[in-house]
C-alpha cells in the first residue's frame, strides 16, 4: 500500500487524496469490528463434514487426506475430530502443521484413539481443502475424521477440556465436567468396532455426528453430542450405549462463544433496532446518529440505503482527546467507483480526523490532524459492488500506527499492518458519521461502531465471528 502525507491546511480532500506519494510500506494479515450481540448459545456446527479411510497406510510419510469443509474462508476458525481403532500404545498421531491440539486420547485397554484439533483457515487450507494427519509409525487400521467450521466459537478460547476416561462394555459414561464460562459442551467418543451404532445417548444432549468407518467389528465407529453450558454448573455425565460390547474412550470438552467487544467502546449503532423515525440511537452512548436522506430498509440485514448525489449520517461532535481510537462499519457497494466516503470519526469542514473512504476504486486509510499534516493509506483493495464489506480502523496514539482489516465473502484478513504515519494524535472535534453531503456514499450501511481502543487481531477476528452470519457470510 502507499501512504501520502502532507504537511499544512489543506482545502481540497481530492487534493489531499492526490497528493505527493511519499513513501511506499506494505504489508498484510488481519482483525474486524461487530453486530448485534447472538443469543446466549449460537455455537453451530457449520459445514460438517466426515472422511473415513478403512485399512490405509497411515505413517510419518503418509498422511491421510482428511477433508475440510468445502465453505471454509480465510480465517474461519475449523475444528478436526480424529477418531481411529488403532491399538496406540502412546500419542503417536502427530499434529498437523498449523493446527493446535486440544486433546489426544490413546486406548491402552479400549483400542482406540481421539484426537481434536483446532486452526484459522490459511489461504493453503482453502486451496487444498485437506488436512493432512501423520502417524509416528505405521498402521493399516482405519481412520475417520469429522471437521467443522465453529460457527461462533471464540476464536481467543476455543476450548476447555475435562478427563478422558476409557472402559469395556456396551455403555460409556463419559466424566461431567463443570464449565468454567457459558458456552457449549461436546462429548467425544470413540469405540472399538464398527458395528456398536447407532448409540442411545443421556436425554438433554444433542448428538451432532456419528459414523462407523467400515462396518465391521474389527473397524471403528465414533461420534460427538452437545449441551448448552452455564458458567459453574456442572453438565452431568454424558452416558453413550451402544448396540454390542467392547472398548471405549471419551471425553467432554467446553467451548466458549464469541462475544462482542464492548471494551472502552463509546458509540454503538445498529440498523437492526431502528425504530424507523428519527434518528438511530447510540446504543453505547448518548450521541445519537442522524439520517440525512438516506433510506431505511428492514430487510435482514437491516441498513440505511444512500443515493449517491448527497445523502449522509452523522452525529453531534465529540471531543476527541488525543486517545486510541477505533471503528467498524459494514458497508454495501452500489457504486464503487469516484470519490466517496465510508465513514469514521471526522469533520467534513475541515477534514481533520479518522476516515475510511474510496477514490479510484481503490480504498483508502485516511488521519488528519486539526489544521495540519494527514496521512491518506492507499490499501491496495480494489472493492467491487454488489457485496457487503465489514471494514475496520485501528489507530495507536502511542506510535501513530494504522492498521485495518477488511471482511467479505472471501473471509476475514488484515489490509495494513502497523503503518506509520508520524502523525501525532491531537484532541479535536470529531462528527461520528457515515457518507458526507459533498463525499456521497453510493450503496448501503449497517452496523457501525466506535472505540477508544487500539483494538487488536483477536477482537476485531471476534467481531467478525460474532456479526458474519447476519450479513450471509
Amino acid at each position: 500500500m502507499a501512504i501520502d502525507k502532507i504537511n499544512g491546511e489543506n482545502n481540497s480532500f481530492y487534493d489531499s487524496i492526490n497528493g505527493a506519494l511519499l513513501a511506499t510500506i506494505a504489508k498484510i494479515n488481519g482483525e474486524s469490528l461487530g453486530a448485534p450481540p447472538p443469543p446466549s448459545t449460537n455455537i453451530t456446527f457449520d459445514d460438517l463434514t466426515y472422511s473415513c479411510f478403512p485399512n490405509p497406510t497411515w505413517d510419518n510419510t503418509n498422511p491421510l487426506d482428511f477433508d475440510l469443509p468445502s465453505t471454509i474462508k480465510l480465517n474461519d476458525l475449523v475444528f478436526l475430530f480424529v477418531q481411529t481403532d488403532a491399538p496406540f500404545s502412546g500419542d503417536n498421531i502427530l499434529t498437523p502443521a498449523g493446527w493446535t491440539k486440544e486433546f489426544g486420547w490413546y486406548g491402552t485397554t479400549s483400542d482406540n484413539a481421539g484426537y481434536l484439533f483446532w486452526k484459522l483457515m490459511d489461504a493453503t487450507d482453502v486451496s487444498t481443502g485437506v488436512a493432512k494427519v501423520y502417524a509416528t509409525g505405521s498402521y493399516n487400521r482405519d481412520g475417520q475424521a469429522w471437521s467443522w467450521i465453529g460457527g461462533n466459537v471464540a476464536t481467543y478460547q476455543p476450548v476447555e477440556v475435562g478427563v478422558w476416561t476409557e472402559s469395556v462394555g456396551i455403555s460409556k459414561t463419559i466424566a461431567g465436567i463443570t464449565p468454567t464460562f457459558d458456552g457449549l459442551a461436546v462429548g467425544f467418543w470413540g469405540f472399538d468396532g464398527g458395528d456398536g451404532e447407532p448409540t442411545t445417548i443421556t436425554a438433554g444432549w444433542t448428538k451432532e455426528a456419528e459414523q462407523e468407518c467400515d462396518g465391521t467389528s474389527s473397524g471403528t465407529f465414533g461420534g460427538f453430542a452437545s449441551l448448552p453450558t452455564t458458567n459453574g454448573v456442572p453438565t452431568g455425565d454424558l452416558v453413550v450405549t451402544a448396540l454390542v460390547s467392547d472398548g471405549w474412550g471419551g471425553v467432554i470438552a467446553n467451548l466458549k462463544q464469541s462475544s462482542f467487544n464492548t471494551t472502552n467502546l463509546i458509540h454503538r449503532y445498529t440498523p437492526a433496532n431502528y425504530s424507523g423515525t428519527g434518528d438511530l440511537l447510540d446504543e453505547a452512548g448518548t450521541n445519537d446518529l442522524r439520517p440525512y436522506g438516506p433510506s431505511y430498509v428492514s430487510s435482514s440485514p437491516a441498513h440505511f440505503s444512500y443515493d449517491g448525489i448527497n445523502d449522509y449520517m452523522a452525529a453531534s461532535p465529540i471531543t476527541y482527546n488525543a486517545t486510541d481510537i477505533a471503528f467498524g462499519v459494514w458497508i454495501y457497494f452500489d457504486d464503487a467507483t469516484g470519490l466517496q466516503v465510508v465513514g469514521g470519526l471526522w469533520d467534513e469542514t475541515t477534514l481533520d480526523g479518522f476516515i475510511i473512504f474510496v477514490n479510484t476504486n481503490i480504498l483508502w486509510y485516511r488521519y488528519k490532524e486539526p489544521g495540519g499534516t494527514f496521512a491518506n493509506v492507499n490499501t491496495g483493495i480494489t472493492p467491487v459492488a454488489g457485496k457487503w464489506y465489514y471494514m475496520c480502523f485501528s489507530y495507536a496514539a502511542s506510535t501513530t500506527y494504522i492498521n485495518g482489516w477488511l471482511g467479505d465473502d472471501t473471509g476475514f484478513q488484515q489490509i495494513l499492518t502497523d503503518v506509520n504515519t508520524g502523525i501525532a494524535a491531537t484532541t479535536a472535534n470529531l462528527y461520528p458519521g457515515i457518507g458526507g453531503s459533498a463525499y456521497p456514499l453510493k450503496g448501503d450501511s449497517g452496523n457501525f461502531h466506535i472505540y477508544t481502543q487500539n483494538v487488536g487481531d483477536a477482537k476485531w477476528l471476534a467481531q467478525w465471528t460474532n456479526q458474519r452470519k447476519y450479513y450471509n457470510y
